[in-house]
């Protein structure tokens, strides 16, 4: 078995000593001897700031998004938001601070002079980022070009040791699959499919020294399903073969590097905000609005809907529910859909109203949420949730010893929770599916003789209570009716 140490000696040894010394001056440092990573070692790197610059090919450079004429990855879908959201934001990939090209080699990171990148190689900005941790995964195009494997080595052995001499930390991603049942042509070669996973052993041989954290995006991305062919994608993590769809980006992101992150950054406290997206009136008038400074005081017009200093809370509520949700990722939709729960009236989905209160602070207070949204993920961190309609769920679930609680829309307000989602007619038709029930449920409504009639096969228990949504000063008394069988 040959040993790290003399497997990086051997790849240097393989590109000759001009371009060596061309890529560093002086000759490149000594790399120090494997030593494995512990708890301390990892607590004392989280003390680092938390940027991420990046280097690579077109996969790194698609990161935060891309698209071509078939598919679109909006730009906080990328694996490297995907990364920082399920890592609770421990890490900050800032796009100025995202220096991979597209179509680059291992060679190109290391010499060529990027005219985008005022005139410096890849290799070269990272060093000189602000950024602590480096993230590298290159090799894609070397492999494609049939590149001999001796240069891919050597180049990586390069940037390894550059790095490592400026300081950095460095977390290095084994470039993914090649090809799918879908998209064949981009199948490597066997001599190309093997100098990828040469790669992918130096990579991961990488393991326990000391400020490089390697890792590994096969084992969650490779088809490796009888029918498979080894190498291939899983179909639908690709677009074309090499790059990722949305749910590519999610399983590099929040299932492969995620989890590395958790183990070298510490925890954040976090505000459903997204930066890359910030509302701007002028250049970005459809942006996200939770952290936009105009809720700070900032002049200016707000989305042709208000002007002035700062807009009045009904005002802004009007702007916030006049935005068209599908044009938002799923975490500004989140964001919004708090937002504007937390400030209606009653906390309707349909035919909302702003509404106000004299007797306590706003209902939405910015500072609280990470403390709020903690204290939810918590107590849903063992929880299954399903996005079903009622009566598939039922379908799905019912066995002889399950218990449902059903709480649908009372009769007569069907129409609050969006437009055809309930209508009165699903009552009676919920009634049925309950009678075929194996297990038991509980369900809760309003008491109305319409209720009363559609329920009356079953256990009915009244119940006396308050209805206070309007407020303290308008309380008055109601009825609803507890179902049981």
């Amino acid at each position: 078995m040959i040993s790290r140490r003399n497997f990086l000696k051997a790849c240097a040894a393989a590109a000759s000593a001009a371009t060596l010394s061309s890529a560093l001056a002086g000759g490149p440092p000594a790399i120090p001897p494997p030593a494995p990573a512990t708890s301390a070692t990892i607590r004392s790197l989280g003390a680092r700031n938390n940027l991420i610059a990046t280097v690579g090919d077109s996969l790194t450079a698609h990161g935060v998004g891309w698209s071509n004429a078939t598919i679109t990855v909006k730009r906080s879908r990328g694996w490297q938001t995907w990364a920082a959201q399920a890592s609770g934001q421990r890490v900050v990939f800032r796009p100025d601070l995202n220096f991979a090209l597209a179509g680059r080699t291992t060679t190109d990171i290391i010499y060529t002079a990027e005219p985008s990148l005022g005139g410096k190689t890849q290799l070269q900005c990272a060093i000189d980022s602000p950024a602590d941790t480096v993230h590298v995964m290159a090799g894609t195009n070397d492999f494609n070009l049939s590149v001999l494997n001796s240069i891919t080595l050597a180049n990586y052995a390069l940037i390894l040791r550059a790095l490592l001499a400026a300081g950095k930390r460095v977390i290095w991603a084994v470039s993914p699959p090649s090809g799918s049942p879908a998209f064949p042509s981009a199948r490597r070669p066997t001599a190309n499919a093997t100098s990828a996973m040469i790669a992918r052993r130096w990579i991961m041989d990488l393991t326990g020294m000391p400020n490089v954290f390697p890792y590994d995006t096969w084992p969650l991305m490779e088809d490796q399903s009888a029918a498979g062919v080894a190498g291939d994608y899983i179909g639908e993590q690709t677009v074309d073969g090499t790059h990722y769809t949305t749910r590519g980006g999610y399983t590099h992101g929040a299932l492969c590097l995620a989890p590395l992150l958790m183990q070298i950054f510490p925890s954040v406290s976090i505000l459903p905000a997204s930066e890359i997206d910030a509302f701007n009136a002028t250049s970005n008038p459809g942006g996200n609005l939770i952290g936009n400074p105009y809720m700070c005081g900032t002049t200016g017009t707000m989305a042709t809907s208000a002007t002035g200093v700062v807009a009045t809370g009904a005002t802004l509520d009007a702007a916030v529910r006049a935005q068209n949700p599908d044009t938002l990722t799923d975490l500004e939709r989140a964001a919004r859909f708090l937002y504007l729960q937390k400030l209606s009236f009653g906390g309707k989905v349909a035919g909302r109203t702003f509404g106000i209160q004299t007797g306590g602070p706003a209902r939405f207070d910015a500072l609280k949420l990470g403390v709020a949204l903690e204290a939810i993920h918590a107590r849903l961190a063992g929880v299954m949730i399903e996005c079903l309609d009622w009566k598939p769920f039922l379908n799905r679930w019912d066995r002889a010893g399950t218990l449902f609680f059903l709480d649908p829309p009372y009769a007569g307000t069907e129409d609050y929770y969006g437009p055809g989602l309930f209508g009165p007619e699903q009552h009676e038709l919920m009634a049925d599916s309950l009678s075929r029930l194996k297990g038991h449920f509980i369900l809760t409504i309003n008491d109305t003789p319409a209720t009363r009639q559609i329920y009356q096969r079953f256990e009915i228990e009244a119940a006396e209570l308050t209805y206070s949504a309007a407020g303290a000063d308008k309380r008055r008394p109601a009825r609803e009716i507890i179902v049981s069988g």
